[in-house]
């Protein structure tokens, strides 16, 4: 029995290892090839990234005093490529506004929290650990592929057609656009709508 167990713990462990370095590989930035690209980390919190008619990139903190909002920590590398934005440090109740070019292509990865992407005409790629990822996909007919994964929770695709709830939960899409989608969540819920 003893035997049984520790070889058990040994195959979760690997599993857990394995599990963490495939999904990392959705966020990578080597997957940006449109020039427009753009890599965000979040540690953890509420986030916002939008896709605006604008040129630059711009990091808000709201919902907030200016005050708390002071103490969250927020770097943009232009130097980078692709350029990269890093926010860590957001005061409790505080929201992340994180505007971006609409024709960005983007990586987006957060530990925690509440995660919504919208207004991106790029590639999205999306990995949250813990908690509730919206992404917001417009027409489908700008993509030529959208997967998504939830490894304990739901998954509600509703502009492809897909709901499910559960363990191991996924799916994929195949179109005719030039954009891709692909998102994953440990533990929470993953919507595309």
């Amino acid at each position: 029995m003893k035997r049984a167990l520790a070889s058990f713990g040994v195959a979760l462990i690997i599993f857990i290892f394995v599990f963490y370095a495939w999904s990392e590989k959705t966020v990578d930035p080597k997957r940006l090839t449109a020039l427009g690209g753009i890599e965000v980390h979040i540690a953890s919190g509420a986030a916002e990234v939008v896709g605006k008619p604008v040129s630059d990139i711009r990091v808000t903190i709201v919902d907030v005093s200016p005050e708390l909002a002071r103490q969250a920590s927020i770097r943009i590398d232009r130097n980078q490529k692709p350029i990269l934005v890093d926010i860590s440090d957001l005061p409790h109740m505080a929201r992340a506004y994180i505007e971006v070019p609409e024709s960005s292509s983007i990586t987006v990865s957060m530990h925690s929290g509440e995660l919504k992407i919208e207004g991106i005409r790029g590639d999205i790629y999306a990995l949250l650990r813990s908690g509730s990822m919206i992404i917001n996909v417009g027409s489908i007919s700008h993509y030529s592929s959208a997967n998504g994964f939830v490894l304990a929770g739901s998954l509600e695709a509703r502009a492809f057609g897909v709901d499910k709830g559960g363990i191991w939960r996924m799916f994929r899409w195949n179109g005719t656009g030039k954009c891709r989608i692909d998102a994953h969540v440990t533990m929470g819920e993953l919507i595309l709508e």
